[in-house]
């Protein structure tokens, strides 16, 4: 199996695994998008390439919203790559495939063995049974929730800051906030405060618009307040700080990509510059503007700035970048008109929309999940509902025995209307014999409602429990099963793998072929190689027949030899005719009359 295949396939067994990978990819191509036109306005104000950025962030945070909201368009992004499911199997005159009895749970009417009382595996046990349904959406879960609280804590850090700061009292600097904010047309109250401990100005203004000045500020030239004054308001009228926390809230959901770490840096770059523009267009020369910034920036040293939730004036890592933009009088320091912005909130919806709509095709046991839940709630009703309701009350007896007798005599009446019951009864029964009878009696029912769950019992931490799931789901014969049973392929424990071989021959997958092929050319146990063979041969594809081939000619078990023979007869593939041509002089007689079988099979 391709690694492509396999990560898809270990993603999309769970409905949430599916849809973070989707905003994941839709949010990558968002922000793709947004550094091709970032490029493309490289020549346009920093205002514009601000709220360009600005608005990649806030759809990425949209896009669930929208996603929901507008109509599906399903594409099978995330298929388990099964194929539809091909005619019933071919039954030659000298098949040698395993039959269903081989392999499947106690013969019906067969008394059930003393049930072992094991407790529930805790959670450690269960720790190793994690899937990618689980460890995606954990990993995920645990990286947002730190930088969240990172956020939660350095917001509240702020908070302690304006509180702990007293108001201004120089009445030449309340003078100039309030014609500054009249000159900046910014209409709400802003309240300016200072802190001994803070030698950085900084703006505060997601819940109540404020200006911290240390408190040698006093002491500051008139042009130095002024410039000051005007960039931390400029950064209160183009709402930074409510900017700044779009971005954190970003960086926590979509901690994982380096895109969105990139984004948010260009974001607080463009903030800073267009700040910057915003002081220059004021009146204020560049060569003093720079000045000042150099001097504010050499007199920080560690302070109260909680860094993710406050706006600061002049961070070091970013003054190079800002003084080579200041002094360059050639660079356009205007805000994003109108007819420009109107573009871009165009350009936004084309590219959004569609790529809202956009949906993965729902996993396997998703589509399962609700196909279940339709044939249940479809049924007509049941002509055996009183035995039902007598054998699911015995379901609940307190004797494991009288339990698995339940699950077996459901099983035996094979009405769909019982797999509710059984399904629980596999989840959570803590008897192993319990178990292994309910997944029994799912198989002998044959209905699509049971999959999910004989899905989630290949995980179980009995083999025999995993065993009787994968007969289960050779019997109920779905495509949707076939995940599960690759996973199977690979357990530990040979008769598990072996049962998972068969059902997928029952399935009749293209999509298992090559993981078949795998098993057959390097299991260690030659039932299961045999096993492999012959689902190879029900599945009749021409990729597995290279393993045959391998198998045919070098395995060391003449059985196995000859459930080769018999696939490639099935294959009916004339480029194996050499081959088979040669395992005529096999040293088994049973390899060399298989092989002639499906020489004439092939040739006739």
């Amino acid at each position: 199996m391709s690694s492509l295949t396999e990560l898809t396939t270990w993603i999309g067994e769970s409905a949430l695994g599916v849809t973070l990978v989707d905003q994941v990819a839709k949010a990558t191509i968002l922000l793709l998008a947004a550094w091709g036109i970032s490029r493309l306005l490289r020549r346009a104000s920093a205002a514009t390439r601000h709220q360009m950025w600005t608005a990649a962030l806030v759809t990425i945070l949209a896009l669930p919203l929208l996603s929901r909201a507008l109509p599906a368009w399903r594409v099978p992004i995330f298929s388990t790559g099964v194929t539809e499911k091909s005619s019933s199997p071919i039954n030659g005159p000298m098949e040698l495939a395993p039959t269903a009895a081989a392999l499947s749970a106690p013969v019906a009417g067969e008394v059930l063995a003393t049930a072992g009382s094991a407790p529930k595996p805790g959670w450690l046990a269960e720790a190793g049974q994690f899937s990618g349904s689980q460890v995606l959406p954990l990993v995920w879960g645990l990286g947002a929730l730190i930088l969240l609280a990172r956020l939660l804590v350095s917001s509240i850090a702020a908070w302690r800051v304006v509180r702990e700061s007293t108001p201004v009292s120089d009445g030449n600097l309340v003078t100039e906030v309030k014609l500054l904010c009249r000159q900046l047309g910014i209409r709400s109250p802003v309240t300016l405060v200072e802190n001994p401990r803070l030698t950085m100005p900084m703006a505060w203004g997601v819940f109540r618009q404020t200006v911290l000045l240390p408190s040698a500020a006093h002491s500051w030239t008139d042009e130095r307040q002024r410039v000051v004054l005007l960039h931390e308001l400029a950064h209160l009228k183009r709402w930074d700080c409510q900017t700044l926390l779009l971005a954190r809230v970003v960086t926590a959901l979509h901690w994982f990509n380096p895109l969105a770490w990139i984004a948010v840096r260009r974001l607080q770059a463009e903030r800073e510059h267009a700040c910057d523009d915003l002081v220059l267009t004021a009146g204020t020369p560049g060569p003093d503007y720079a000045q000042h910034l150099l001097d504010i920036a050499r007199a920080m040293r560690s302070s109260l700035s909680p860094n993710w939730a406050m706006v600061a004036m002049a961070r070091p890592s970013e003054l190079e970048g800002r003084l080579l933009a200041i002094l360059d009088p050639d660079i356009d320091r205007g805000q994003m008109s109108r007819r420009l912005r109107v573009g871009g909130l165009v350009a936004i919806g084309l590219l959004v929309m569609p790529l809202a709509s956009l949906q993965p095709r729902a996993s396997a046991e998703e589509e399962t999940s609700e196909a279940a839940t339709a044939a249940v709630a479809q049924l007509k009703p049941s002509t055996n509902s009183r035995l039902i309701e007598v054998f699911a009350g015995a379901l609940q007896d307190e004797d494991s025995e009288v339990r698995a007798q339940a699950a077996r005599s459901l099983g035996s009446i094979e009405d769909a209307a019982a797999v509710p019951f059984l399904d629980k009864i596999l989840r959570d029964d803590v008897s192993e014999k319990v178990r292994e009878q309910a997944a029994w009696a799912l198989g002998m029912i044959e209905s699509v409602a049971a999959v999910p769950v004989l899905r989630a019992a290949i995980s179980d931490p009995s083999q025999n429990v995993r065993k009787q799931a994968a007969w289960a789901l050779g019997m109920i014969e779905s495509d949707t099963a076939v995940p599960a049973l690759r996973k199977a392929l690979t357990d530990t424990e040979a008769v598990v793998r072996e049962q998972a071989a068969w059902a997928l021959g029952m399935i009749e997958s293209d999509a298992a072929a090559d993981l078949l092929g795998a098993t057959l050319n390097t299991d260690d146990e030659a039932r299961v190689r045999k096993q492999a063979a012959w689902a190879l041969g029900m599945i009749e594809s021409a990729t597995a027949i290279d393993s045959l081939t391998t198998a045919l000619t070098a395995d060391l078990s003449p059985a196995v030899r000859e459930q080769a023979a018999w696939a490639l007869g099935m294959i009916e593939d004339k480029a194996t005719l050499d081959t088979l041509l040669d395992a005529m002089s096999d040293d088994s007689a049973e390899v060399r009359k298989q092989a002639l079988w499906a020489v004439g099979r092939i040739s006739g």
